[in-house]
């Protein structure tokens, strides 16, 4: 459209050229003439606004002077380009640019076109709007609306024309619209009779520059979760096991579980409930849902779910590891314990073992003391060597043979005490305690038990020195077993550590 009205300008300038000879007057002298197709007034945006053009077309020089209004003579906010007509044009494009209003006032420029030999200028004023302010107060009251159906109301205030509406039906508002104005406009919002469950409603209004929301709740049967303030880790349980406690709002009887045989869910009382897990049975962090529900049967109140995640207590070392799975190919297939740990009860249950060879083995060094275990495929044993002083007497964590100098100490499993097939093997327990003998160098003593599927097959009560006694340095165990020197596969389905 603006290339039409420039040619049309370029058209009548050349027929106003064309014709000179013949417009004159008595004297023989050629009129003065301006021409432009700018509108009186233009109204712009406050933010990024578009510039505007206009054609001037003239047979006289010309020029364009700006007024941007008191207060901007130092800092002008509107411009124009070119402000001079050119010596040779009969017609020009004029282009007028502007800056953001940061303001929430409107201010108003004069735009001035004068030419030589023309009485009457011609004047354009641009309007350009301020920044929107749109604010709504908070609903009043604050309360959720009563089940029963009610209302409630908050203002709007706006310098520009507003528009509102409701995104549920069961929400209606008294006015859906309103003109700009510096006096806060009431809006009353009524809700219909709840159909029992705890609903919300979000009012949104909206100028053409700006929109802003209120959200209405109405009261009703209510039964959820309470926001955590750090989810992150207040949902998170290390290996070793944690209790936590937290908290429901509701209105009505509810009641809260976990599947997971592992976790222990409690109800404390009315707004709480208490989540214990122990230590970590699984090879990968493992996420455990808690259910909440109302008590009431066929509630039409939705069941909650909360996720926590244990972390897993170990790490692969070697091998292939699928979920609690390891598979050996005539090697390795290990894991190894996030813990340190000295006394204790271990725990292992298998719910498959397919070993063409090797063993299942616990391998532990710490320094030079070391604890190994094998069982499988003709191999039952548990070994145990290494030597340190402590409060300046000589300790060892194997067979003192009388303080003959052999520290080290294997010891087979009990015949006919145990599985033979390796495939048998469902649970592995083993136990270390600290003893105490008399009438030796050598007092301070551990005991060391081992089960087979629930039943003992070795006790090695008195024997070995109790390297980590009172006095000494000495780290425990990081605790690497699984599949050793074999190929085969093996499902631990967990390991646990429980302190004495």
């Amino acid at each position: 459209m603006q290339s039409f009205r420039l040619m049309t300008v370029i058209a009548a300038a050349a027929g106003f050229v064309a014709c000179q000879e013949n417009t004159v007057d008595t004297q023989g002298e050629i009129l003065p003439k301006l021409a432009t197709d700018a509108q009186n007034t233009y109204v712009a945006d406050p933010t990024l606004p578009e510039n505007i053009t206009f054609n001037v077309s003239s047979n006289t020089p010309w020029r364009i002077t700006v007024d941007c209004g008191e207060g901007f003579a130092e800092r002008p906010w509107c411009s124009v380009s070119p402000s001079l007509s050119a010596v040779s044009s009969l017609v020009e494009v004029v282009t007028i640019k502007m800056k953001d209003n940061p303001t929430y006032e409107s201010r108003t420029a004069a735009i001035t076109i004068e030419a030589d030999g023309i009485a009457e200028p011609t004047v354009i004023t641009v309007r350009q709007t301020g920044q929107g302010n749109l604010t709504l107060s908070e609903l009043q009251p604050r309360e959720e609306i009563s089940k029963d159906g009610g209302s409630a109301s908050f203002t709007v205030v706006s310098n520009r024309d507003w528009t509102a509406e409701s995104d549920q039906k069961w929400l209606t508002l008294d006015k859906s619209s309103g003109t700009a104005s510096d006096d806060p406009i009431t809006v009353t919002v009524t809700a219909s009779v709840s159909d029992g469950l705890r609903r919300t409603a979000v009012v949104t209004v909206r100028t053409d520059l700006e929109t802003e929301t209120i959200e209405v709740v109405q009261e009703g049967w209510r039964m959820e979760f309470r926001p955590l303030e750090n989810p992150e880790t207040e949902l998170f349980f290390g290996y070793a096991g944690d209790t936590k406690t937290y908290y429901v709002d509701a209105n009505v009887e509810w009641t809260v579980s976990s599947e997971n045989a592992y976790a222990v869910v409690e109800k404390i009382d009315e707004e709480s409930f208490s989540v214990k897990l122990p230590f970590a049975r699984a090879f990968a962090d493992e996420e455990i849902a808690i259910v909440l529900k109302a008590a009431a049967e066929n509630s039409p109140i939705e069941t909650q779910t909360m996720t926590v995640t244990q972390e897993t207590a170990v790490t692969p070392e070697s091998g292939q590891l699928d979920g609690n799975t390891l598979t050996a190919t005539a090697g390795n297939a290990r894991v190894k314990s996030k813990g340190e740990y000295k006394y204790g009860e271990f725990i292992w249950k298998f719910s498959e073992v397919n070993l063409e060879s090797g063993y299942f083995s616990i391998n532990n060094w710490a320094g030079s003391v070391y604890l190994m275990l094998r069982f499988g495929n003709n191999d039952h044993q548990l070994s145990a060597g290494g030597e340190l002083t402590v409060n300046g007497q000589k300790v060892c964590f194997g067979f003192d043979n009388g303080w003959g100098g052999l520290w080290n100490d294997t010891k087979q499993f009990t015949d006919g005490s145990y599985p033979t097939d390796v495939a048998e093997l469902r649970s592995l327990r083993l136990r270390i305690e600290p003893t105490e003998r008399s009438g030796t160098q050598q007092n301070k003593t551990l005991s060391r038990k081992v089960w087979i599927n629930d039943v003992l097959v070795l006790d090695n009560s008195t024997n070995v020195g109790d390297v980590w006694q009172e006095g000494s340095t000495q780290a425990g165990f990081n605790y690497l077993f699984g599949i050793e020197s074999g190929t085969g596969t093996m499902t631990i389905e967990s390991f646990e550590y429980k302190p004495l």
